[in-house]
C-alpha cells in the first residue's frame, strides 16, 4: 500500500484507487502510525495525523513495525518526507509493505537452526561421553599390566583419545562445532601432560607460542594428535635419567609462504641415527607422517642440538 500526503492542500493521495474492503485496513495503518510516532489525540480527519508529523521531522527516522487487529498479519511502513528549498516538509510518503510471509519463514529458520545446535549438543555429548570410556577402560586395563613395554602401548593409545576429546571439549565450551581455538586447545594440553604422573616431567619446561586463532576441525584434530604423539614422544626419549631440558610449540603463519607453520623441538639427546624419520618403523612417526599427509603438509626433521620437527601446510 503506497500513499502520500500533501501538506500543502493537506490531502491523502493514493497510487490506486483504494477499494471499500481496503478501507479498514488503510485507517489500520494510520493509526498504528499514530501511535508509534506519538501523535496524541483524536483526529477527525486521518489527514490531521500527518499535518502533525510534518511538523516533527525526527519522529520520521525508522521503518514502523506492527500487527493488524487480528495479530495475524505484520506490516513495515516507511514514512518518507519531502522537503522544499527551505527544509520544510510539504509532504510525506508512506510506503506500507505486508511482511508476513518473509517473518514467517525467518521464525522458521530460526527454529529449524535451533534444532540443529540441539542436535549437535546431544552429538557431542554422546561423542565426549564415549571417547571418556574408552579412555577409562583402557586406563583400568593398563593399571593390571606391569611390563612396562606393554603399559607404554595402552599410554600411548589413552593419550591419543585424550587428545581428541580435549578437541570435543573446546569445541563444546565455545559453542562451535566447525572452528576449534587451537591456542586454547594446546593450553589445556600442556597443562594435562604436565599434571600427568606418567612421565618424569617435573624437570621438564614446556614452552607454547601461537598467533593461530582457530582452525577448521578438520585440521585442527590431525594437528592436535601431531603434537601429542611428538611431545610425548619427547617425554619419554629425549631426557633420559631425570635429565632437565626444554620442549617447545610454536604455530604461527607463515606470511612469506601464506602457510601455517607448527614447530615442535626439544633439546634433549636426540633420535638416535638408526631412525629414518621419514620412513619409520615405530607406529608414532608413521602416525605423524600420516596426520602430515593429511593436512596435506610437508614434514622437516631436524637432528641438530635437539631434535626439531617443522611441519608446513
Amino acid at each position: 500500500m503506497i500513499f502520500r500526503y500533501d501538506n500543502e492542500r493537506d490531502k491523502i493521495f493514493f497510487s490506486e484507487t483504494l477499494e471499500p474492503n481496503d478501507r479498514g485496513a488503510f485507517e489500520r495503518h494510520i493509526h498504528a502510525i499514530q501511535e508509534e510516532c506519538g501523535v496524541a489525540g483524536h483526529y477527525d480527519r486521518l489527514e490531521s495525523v500527518f499535518r502533525e508529523l510534518a511538523n516533527e521531522q525526527t519522529r520520521l527516522a525508522s521503518p514502523i513495525m506492527f500487527y493488524d487487529d487480528s495479530g495475524a498479519r505484520i506490516f513495515k511502513c516507511h514514512l518518507l518526507p519531502e522537503f522544499d528549498g527551505t527544509g520544510k516538509i510539504v509532504s510525506i510518503i508512506c510506503i506500507s509493505q505486508d511482511i508476513t510471509e518473509m517473518m514467517n519463514i525467518i521464525d522458521t529458520v530460526c527454529v529449524l537452526q535451533k534444532e540443529k545446535e540441539t542436535i549437535l549438543r546431544e552429538m557431542h555429548d554422546r561423542v565426549k561421553n564415549n571417547l571418556q570410556i574408552i579412555e577409562s577402560l583402557l586406563r583400568l586395563q593398563a593399571d593390571r599390566i606391569h611390563d612396562f613395554n606393554y603399559y607404554s602401548l595402552y599410554e600411548n593409545y589413552v593419550n591419543r583419545i585424550h587428545s581428541i576429546a580435549l578437541i570435543q571439549n573446546r569445541l563444546y565450551q565455545e559453542n562451535n562445532m566447525e572452528m576449534v581455538d587451537i591456542g586454547a586447545y594446546i593450553g589445556d594440553f600442556v597443562e594435562t601432560v604436565g599434571k600427568n604422573k606418567s612421565y618424569d616431567a617435573k624437570n621438564i619446561q614446556i614452552d607454547y607460542t601461537t598467533d593461530i586463532d582457530r582452525l577448521e576441525l578438520t585440521v585442527a584434530i590431525p594437528c592436535a594428535l601431531i603434537i601429542n604423539e611428538l611431545v610425548i614422544n619427547s617425554l619419554q626419549h629425549a631426557f633420559p635419567d631425570g635429565r632437565p631440558g626444554r620442549i617447545s610449540i610454536l604455530f604461527s603463519w607463515d606470511f612469506n609462504e601464506m602457510a601455517h607453520l607448527l614447530e615442535i623441538s626439544d633439546n634433549g639427546i636426540g633420535l638416535p641415527e638408526y631412525v629414518d624419520c621419514y620412513n619409520p618403523s615405530t607406529m608414532g612417526l608413521e602416525l605423524v607422517q600420516a596426520l602430515v599427509r593429511q593436512i596435506k603438509g610437508k614434514l622437516i626433521i631436524s637432528r641438530s642440538n635437539g631434535t626439531h620437527y617443522r611441519i608446513k601446510f
